[in-house]
């Protein structure tokens, strides 16, 4: 019988079912796993509560190609990332991407939800008018779509407390957005795991599926999300907004995340105690806004 570990963080638990509780393959340590729960995108999923870094149900490492960003076995043949270019079949990959997203979620959002939440974004981007998708769903989770594209939960909006909290998570997709990361899912396909190359095939949005998937509940690896941070928080503190926010804000949401399906916030000790510094470090600004009541009343449409 597989041993069941709980482990219990703030109060909430997740568990993960091994055969044996072996150190972490990326970092050596002997943390207790968090389960991804994420069977959608890769079966018998975690991460380890220490380094964040994820590992299959048989202890195998798991990273990210920096090629296509897709989820790949360590060691596991990774030659076949097709060349840039659009997805096959055709089409706005944005436009398909968002019915896909309808489809399986549906969009809850209202124009004033909608315009709120972009003007948000613009305060941190200062770019061309942000397309926002919220979707009707429990979870909370965050993407950047390809094509100037956010979709977020209700869930998330649920969750947080403030303004700056979501500038602060709106800041890290726009972030990846700008490296690169974002563009080289939503274009590149690759073999992954288990015969996914196969079922794609046969399927011509599943390619798309698994970018969405990814991008919403897995993320883009440790080195992806860190940078994101740290770019978010100067642009939190450039925005005027309190940076101390972005603690707050990975807090609450993991510990949404610990009773749900995704594993993108679960925060690893490191990046825990990296964040309090850093913020620290930037010092709060005079006129640091959370607008917290502002925030509730656009919530609510």
């Amino acid at each position: 019988m597989p041993l069941s570990l709980r482990v219990l963080t703030r109060g909430r638990s997740r568990t993960a079912a091994f055969e044996h509780h072996v150190p972490c393959p990326h970092c050596g340590t002997s943390a207790a796993p968090w389960s991804a729960d994420v069977a959608d995108v890769e079966d018998e999923l975690s991460i380890c509560s220490s380094c964040g870094r994820l590992v299959a149900g048989d202890g195998a490492p798991f990273r990210f190609c920096p090629v296509c960003t897709d989820l790949v076995a360590e060691g596991a043949p990774h030659d076949r990332c097709l060349p840039a270019g659009p997805l096959p079949g055709g089409g706005g990959v944005l436009d398909r991407a968002l019915s896909l997203l309808d489809a399986r979620y549906g969009l809850r959002g209202s124009p004033t939800l909608e315009r709120y939440i972009d003007s948000i974004h613009a305060q941190i981007d200062g770019n061309e008018p942000t397309a926002i998708a919220v979707l009707d769903r429990s979870e909370p989770a965050i993407a950047a779509l390809p094509g100037r594209a956010v979709a977020v939960t209700r869930g998330l909006l649920d969750v947080l407390e403030d303004e700056a909290q979501l500038a602060f998570l709106l800041a890290r997709e726009e972030a990846l957005d700008r490296s690169g990361a974002v563009a080289r899912r939503f274009s590149l396909g690759s073999r992954a795991p288990r015969g996914w190359f196969a079922r794609w095939r046969h399927d011509p949005d599943a390619q798309l599926v698994r970018a969405l998937d990814l991008s919403l509940w897995i993320g883009f690896g440790v080195e992806g999300e860190r940078q994101a941070d740290s770019e978010a928080l100067s642009a939190l503190v450039r925005s005027d907004y309190d940076p101390t926010s972005a603690g707050h804000a990975l807090r609450r949401l993991e510990a949404a995340t610990l009773s749900s399906r995704g594993a993108r916030f679960l925060l690893a000790n490191d990046r825990a105690r990296w964040l309090e510094e850093s913020a620290e470090s930037l010092g709060h600004p005079r006129t640091a806004r959370l607008n917290r009541e502002v925030f509730r009343r656009a919530c609510r449409n």
